[in-house]
Parts: structure tokens; sequence; C-alpha cells
């Protein structure tokens, strides 16, 4: 039987998790939690928290936070949305909640002890409005310098899918990293075939693979592949060994089966297109295409269209580079073309896999609609993704995504 994704729970080295304490309101505005505790800190580490600004009046709220105390230095602020974007100003829009990443830098001449400071969260005005008012919370920060590194690793489940001879297999760990440095895990996985008596065999294959970087505090999926040419038809085991720096954190096993070739059911479709950015006229322009996968075996996918402008075709064009989405998953290919000429262009394709293909996909973007050369299309809205419209184009059972302008821009 094959388990399913594991749902860890990252409770680490005393971070804040998102939405563990009731918001603090006034008038409609709070925040949480009321605290952040940070334990076992090493110098000249970045650790990672968040906060949580509650905005429920039908106004926009734009708040100033400043690093204030002891430690406010040691403190800087990016939306959780966008974690390169270090900044002290952030909006929270009418009726939602405003997620702030907060980053603690730990100077490399911290001595061990107990150090607290406060995060300061100012409303002030928007640009143009006039307030006789200005709301501010104060949200505590405490942070324990040790000075000794601490090494720990939540393991989750693993889980793979049934594959066909002489495909690769690909099984991914859940791992947690409780440790308060970063850490790059290993997974290994070896291989038993199951005998008629419905014991597992001596092992078949081995295969070890390292993962990414994992932040302490943070989360992530280490995967392993192997290659099943050579190997029979036949339930099989996987027994998954999670380790770092020498030291095993969790095993777990997962069975699955080797099927004959040709066994598993294949389908796909195309979920959306997206313009990446605004090309001007005389660049290259970039659509990402997601594809799902609606069999039972690992597709990879490659997308081929047609370009046109204006109604007329321009050029072809293919994805250099293959996707791959697991069974029930989703995978993402780019293609590229130029916009040599302002007009309405229009990208018509598929996405061809094993000798078969998607049904056709249309997205329409308009270049060089303003005096700057660049796109007149303001914002691509795809289907089921906040906002996204979208529309069946006769024949077919086609789908199109067609780029919304601003109010008040030229056709």
């Amino acid at each position: 039987m094959l388990r399913k994704p594991f749902a860890l729970a990252l409770l680490v080295i005393g971070f804040a998790a998102w939405g563990t304490a009731s918001p603090v309101r006034a008038d409609g505005i709070g925040y949480f939690p009321s605290e952040v505790k940070i334990s076992d800190a090493l110098r000249s580490q970045r650790y990672e928290t968040g906060s949580v600004i509650v905005n429920q009046t039908q106004v926009r709220l734009r708040f100033q936070l400043t690093g204030t105390g002891e430690i406010g230095s040691w403190l800087s602020f990016a939306p959780a949305d966008d974690p390169e974007n270090v900044t002290n100003e952030l909006v929270a829009e009418p009726s939602s909640q405003l997620r702030i990443l907060v980053f603690v830098d730990i100077p490399a001449g911290a001595q061990n002890g107990s150090y607290t400071g406060e995060i300061l969260m100012e409303n002030h005005p928007e640009e143009g409005e006039r307030s006789d008012v200005v709301l501010a919370f104060r949200q505590g920060v405490e942070v324990a310098v040790t000075g000794t590194q601490k090494l720990a690793l939540q393991v989750g489940s693993s889980y793979t899918t049934d594959v066909e001879a002489g495909k690769i297999l690909r099984i991914q760990a859940e791992v947690a990293n409780l440790s308060n440095v970063d850490v790059v895990p290993s997974v290994a996985a070896s291989f038993q075939k199951k005998l008629p008596d419905e014991s597992f065999g001596d092992q078949v294959a081995r295969v070890r693979a390292d993962g990414e970087k994992i932040k302490a505090g943070q989360g992530a999926t280490v995967l392993a592949s192997w290659d099943t040419v050579g190997q029979e038809v036949g339930d099989y085991r996987a027994t998954v060994t999670v380790s770092a720096q020498g030291q095993d954190f969790g095993t777990s096993t997962v069975n699955f089966r080797i099927v004959p070739m040709g066994s598993l059911a294949r389908g796909a479709t195309i979920s959306s297109m997206v313009l990446v950015g605004d090309p001007p006229v005389g660049t290259i322009a970039r659509v990402d295409i997601t594809f799902e996968n609606k069999g039972g075996a690992d597709l990879q996918g490659k997308f081929v269209g047609e370009v046109y402008l204006d109604g007329a075709i321009v050029t072809e064009t293919a994805s250099k580079v293959d996707g791959i989405a697991r069974p029930k998953e989703s995978g993402v290919i780019s293609t590229f073309f130029p916009v040599n000429a302002p007009g309405t262009y229009t990208l018509r394709g598929r996405v061809q896999y094993e000798g078969a293909q998607t049904e056709e996909a249309t997205l329409e973007f308009r270049v060089g609609g303003e005096a700057d050369g660049t796109s007149a299309a303001s914002m691509l809205i795809p289907a089921g993704l906040g906002g996204i419209a979208l529309a069946a184009v006769a024949g077919g059972g086609a789908t199109c995504w067609r780029r919304r302008r601003r109010a008040g821009q030229a056709a």
C-alpha cells in the first residue's frame, strides 16, 4: 500500500508559528502572536519567524515596522510572499491578514545570554490621506544565544508510486529542520523484492541523494531516484533513511510495484498559460505552461506551439527543457519566442508526452500598446487562481486565457 505525503507539524526551536495565538484586536485591527521567542540561537546565523497583522476594516492600512530594544538592529522584515523584498513598510489590504517574515540576524560578537526587544508596528495614513490618530502595536521578541550547535531533523513518511519496468522510480521524504543551523540532508533508499512466501528477499539496489539546504526552522521534500532497468516485475519495498552530517534521523518503508511497460494509464491537461512580465517590442517573450498529470505514471512533457500576430502565423515555438509531473501532480514548462512588432499575439499549442498530446490551449496578449512600447495588457488572470478569467473557445474544447486591460487603457 502506498503512503501519502506526511504533513509535518513544524514545531521549531521556539519559533512563533503562523496563527498560533488569537489576534489582539483594536477597532478591527490587530496582530499575532503576542511575542516571538527564539532559543538556542547561534552567532552569525539568520533565523526566520513570522508575524501577522489583521485588518478587518474596509480600508488599506500602511504599517511602518521598526526593531527596538537591545536587539533592534538584529531585526528586518519582508512580505511572506516576497522574502527577497526586505522593507520596513508594508500594506494590509481591507479584510485581510498581512503575513510578515521577521529575520533575526545574530551578530558574530553576541555573548551567550538572553536578549530582548520589540517590533513596533505603526499604522500611518496612505499618501494623500490625513489622520489625527496613529495606531501602534508592540510585539515582544526574545532571543536566547547559547553558542551551542543543535542538530535535529524531524522525518515524516516516505512516498512513491508504482512504476513501469525500465522507468525511473522517484521517492520523496518529508523533512523538517529543527536545528539552529542550516542543514543539507541526505536520503538513502534500499530496495527488496517480495518473494513467493510474502517475505522480502535480499537487497537488489541502493541509491543515495543529497537534498537542498534547509534553513533552520523550515521544512522541505528530499528526493531520491532509482532506475529500474533490468529489474523484474513484482512487488517491492523501499527502506528510506534520512541523515545529515553522518547522523541518521529517521527510517521509514514504502511498498510499490514494478509493472510491465504500458500498464499505467497516461493522460494530461494544460491547466494554465502565463505570460511572464510585459515584454516590450523587440524582446523575447516567455510563457510558462502548467500541465496536470492525470495518469498513473510519471509524465515527461514538451510544449509545442505556434505564434500568431494579429491573426497571421509568425513563428513556431517549442520548450527547450521538458517538464516532469508525478501522477496526479503538476509540472511547468517554459517556452520563448520573439515579439518583434506591436500588435495582438496569440500562442496556440499542446503538451506532447510519450506519443500523445493534450488538447490545444490558447493565450492572447498585446504588445506595444503604450507609449513606452511595452505591453498594453496589465494582468493575466488564470482560471481558479484568484481572479483569473477562463473562457472556453468554440471548437475542440480548447482553452483560452486573455489578458485584461486596466480601466482607461487603449485597446
